[in-house]
């Protein structure tokens, strides 16, 4: 399975609003996570239906809010509602970008995109496309802005003409069509909601997160010079936080909620000691078998570093 494929635990039915109403989670937690693959854990809490929806829940969700139906509880989100064509950007983990209509020859191409994708707000500059694609390498050689019109023509053919109009007096500037994984993420965790679409919220938007940091595999200097990996991590390792609090301060038994945070989190955020005691804390109220992995993870990952989860491990009952 790949790591894009996995979906977290889903709410697929409520009744009442806030604390005190009741929520029917399908946990989603019994697939695998990415890293997991090799083994099955022995017990799942629950509910056992199993969830169905498409891969772009994030999407749709971001897009549609769940309408109470009269006279009765509320409506689940909608799971499979179909989305507007258009091409998503994804950067929080690995770069990816879908659909294609004939990927380019040319990962500066790749790059130009994600440069406009993450500054889409504004148009931007031949200039400013040719300092970022530049690298910021002093023994490079400066892209110029013959380069920058070449790599644009090459977008515009490999993307499609309608996502990618031509540079006007301004400068350039993708259509609304595309959108990033980030754009999607940052709509899921700042919009207003009660604490049970909060909850699908924020699954939804942990859900986003594909690789082990934002940015995987590549090393754009803008990226860098924006700080945008640690923005998103951040960002990433707040929700985390926020729905573990919100999973386990609810009457309802939603620690396998408040694991999944804490491990989704730390894909993107994997020297995040934080993140690593919740998820170890979770688990061993959702699953010992669960509290085993993840203190296995936690020490391939932190190395020595993980001596200073020791102590929580002595407490919870681990050799």
């Amino acid at each position: 399975m790949a790591s894009d494929d996995y979906l977290g635990p889903r709410i697929i039915g409520r009744g009442g609003r806030g604390i005190g109403g009741w929520v029917w989670v399908a946990p989603g937690i019994g697939q695998p996570m990415p890293e997991d693959q090799s083994e099955e854990p022995s017990h799942r809490q629950h509910d056992p239906a199993t969830n169905e929806s498409g891969s772009d829940s994030a999407a749709t969700v971001e897009e549609e809010t769940a309408q109470p139906s009269e006279g009765g509880p509320p409506s689940p989100l909608p799971q499979d509602a179909p989305t507007a064509p258009g091409v998503r950007v994804n950067v929080i983990g690995p770069e990816e970008v879908e659909p294609w209509v004939d990927p380019p020859t040319r990962h500066k191409v790749i790059e130009a995109l994600c440069f406009l994708a993450l500054h889409r707000k504004r148009p931007v500059t031949t200039e400013e496309l040719q300092i970022a694609l530049s690298g910021g390498d002093d023994d490079a050689p400066e892209t110029s802005a013959k380069s920058v019109r070449t790599y644009m023509s090459e977008l515009r053919r490999s993307l499609g003409a309608q996502h990618v109009p031509s540079a006007r007096g301004s400068g350039y500037r993708l259509a609304e069509s595309v959108r990033t994984d980030w754009d999607v993420f940052q709509g899921l965790v700042a919009r207003p909601k009660d604490v049970d679409d909060q909850l699908q919220a924020l699954i939804d938007a942990l859900n986003l997160v594909r690789g082990r940091h934002p940015f995987a595999g590549t090393d754009y200097a803008w990226v860098n010079s924006e700080l945008l990996v640690s923005e998103m991590e951040v960002a990433i390792s707040d929700a985390a936080r926020r729905l573990a609090k919100i999973a386990m301060a609810s009457n309802w038994n939603l620690e396998g909620i408040a694991y999944f945070a804490g491990r989704r989190a730390a894909l993107a955020c994997p020297y995040d000691i934080g993140l690593w005691e919740m998820a170890m804390e979770a688990a061993a109220v959702f699953d010992h078998d669960e509290l085993v992995r993840t203190w296995r993870e936690a020490q391939a990952t932190l190395g020595d570093d993980a001596t200073t989860l020791r102590d929580l491990a002595d407490r919870l009952g681990l050799d």
